[in-house]
């Protein structure tokens, strides 16, 4: 039971990688579209000119503004400058996207059955928490340079799940080391039995933080979430967005909403993230259909709904894996158990 869960868990989070690549590489090398510093479910047009000076402020409030304003441009040139060192050739590009291909494809054999060295499980391993840093920092900085600019918070959904995906790939790539180093050294306690479905290194005060953190991201993605679009859908007179993508779609998020009160305190926390890891994946398969014509006839859109597809499956892989691994120290359970 433990292996299938692991096998599966590791599956969906390598499916949004797989896919992710392909994707890439379809968008880049064969549509030779150029990707820009774009806030996913967000049309965001931001202008920068010299606006007028307001005559009642006094010349110290002048010099602050003149140091805000240089500040300003300061970060300005050097987002540029990022962003066109990201935009590299259409070759490198697909390059890149192809190296995370495979690597999804060697990180998925890892728990397939597929043999590979300590050094190899490694390399594949660091790869995808890489893919997965760089993919969540590309919407941070871009929430972060629409904000600086005074085009307000842009707290997408995607930016979210980007972050509680880091998360994930985190917890799997640790997960995967020490499972790695038990099967290496058959007589250390790491080695699970048939019928437990935790291990003993949870205990551990660092991997204790990892999973705690792990916990509070995904109880901040379904509350920010569910929050934000039943706020959006009461208060606001029409759909925030002309093509359907599931945002507005909430009957699958609000229990995601009060099972994740009890994952972040750590109450019942295997039953908790079997829970949710169900409803995530639910809501992949009946929100977030990448193969409905009307998605289908817009690439752009279908970049967007197969990337949301792809991170709840993987979300939910992470969910699993959560529920293999155990809660760890931190948690209401285990206080529980202690004065017991």
């Amino acid at each position: 039971r433990v292996r299938l869960l692991k096998r599966v868990a590791t599956l969906l989070l390598m499916v949004h990688f797989a896919m992710e690549a392909v994707s890439f590489f379809v968008g880049v090398a064969l549509r030779h579209e150029e990707n820009g510093w774009v806030i996913e479910d967000s049309d965001v047009t931001i202008q920068v000119g010299g606006a007028e000076a307001n005559s009642d402020v006094s010349e110290d409030g002048d010099r602050v503004t003149t140091l805000f304003d240089s500040l300003g441009y300061l970060f300005v040139v050097a987002m540029e400058l990022l962003a066109k060192a990201t935009n590299q050739s259409v070759v490198t590009r697909s390059i890149v996207s192809l190296v995370q291909l495979v690597s999804a494809i060697g990180a998925a054999r890892l728990f397939g059955g597929g043999g590979a060295s300590a050094t190899t499980s490694k390399l594949w391993g660091r790869l995808i928490v890489l893919f997965a840093t760089v993919g969540a920092g590309h919407v941070l900085l871009s929430s972060v340079y629409v904000w600086f600019l005074g085009g307000g918070v842009a707290l997408s959904e995607l930016l979210l799940k980007k972050v509680t995906l880091c998360g994930c790939a985190i917890l799997w790539h640790t997960h995967h080391t020490l499972d790695h180093g038990a099967d290496k050294l058959s007589d250390t306690p790491l080695l699970p039995t048939s019928s437990s479905l935790s291990f003993d290194y949870t205990t551990s005060t660092a991997t204790g933080l990892l999973l705690l953190l792990g916990r509070l991201l995904v109880t901040g993605l379904c509350s920010v979430v569910t929050v934000a679009g039943t706020r959006r859908l009461l208060f606001s007179p029409l759909t925030s967005f002309d093509l359907y993508d599931g945002h507005d779609e909430l009957r699958l998020r609000l229990p995601q909403l009060f099972l994740s009160i009890p994952l972040a305190l750590g109450v019942r926390t295997k039953l908790v993230t079997g829970a949710l890891a169900v409803l995530m994946l639910a809501e992949a398969l009946v929100v977030w259909q990448w193969w409905r014509m009307e998605v289908l006839s817009d690439f752009n859109h279908f970049l967007r709904v197969s990337q949301h597809f792809t991170i709840n499956l993987a979300v939910g892989g992470g969910l699993l894996l959560l529920m293999v691994v155990g809660s760890g120290r931190f948690t209401v359970d285990e206080l529980v158990k202690k004065r017991t």
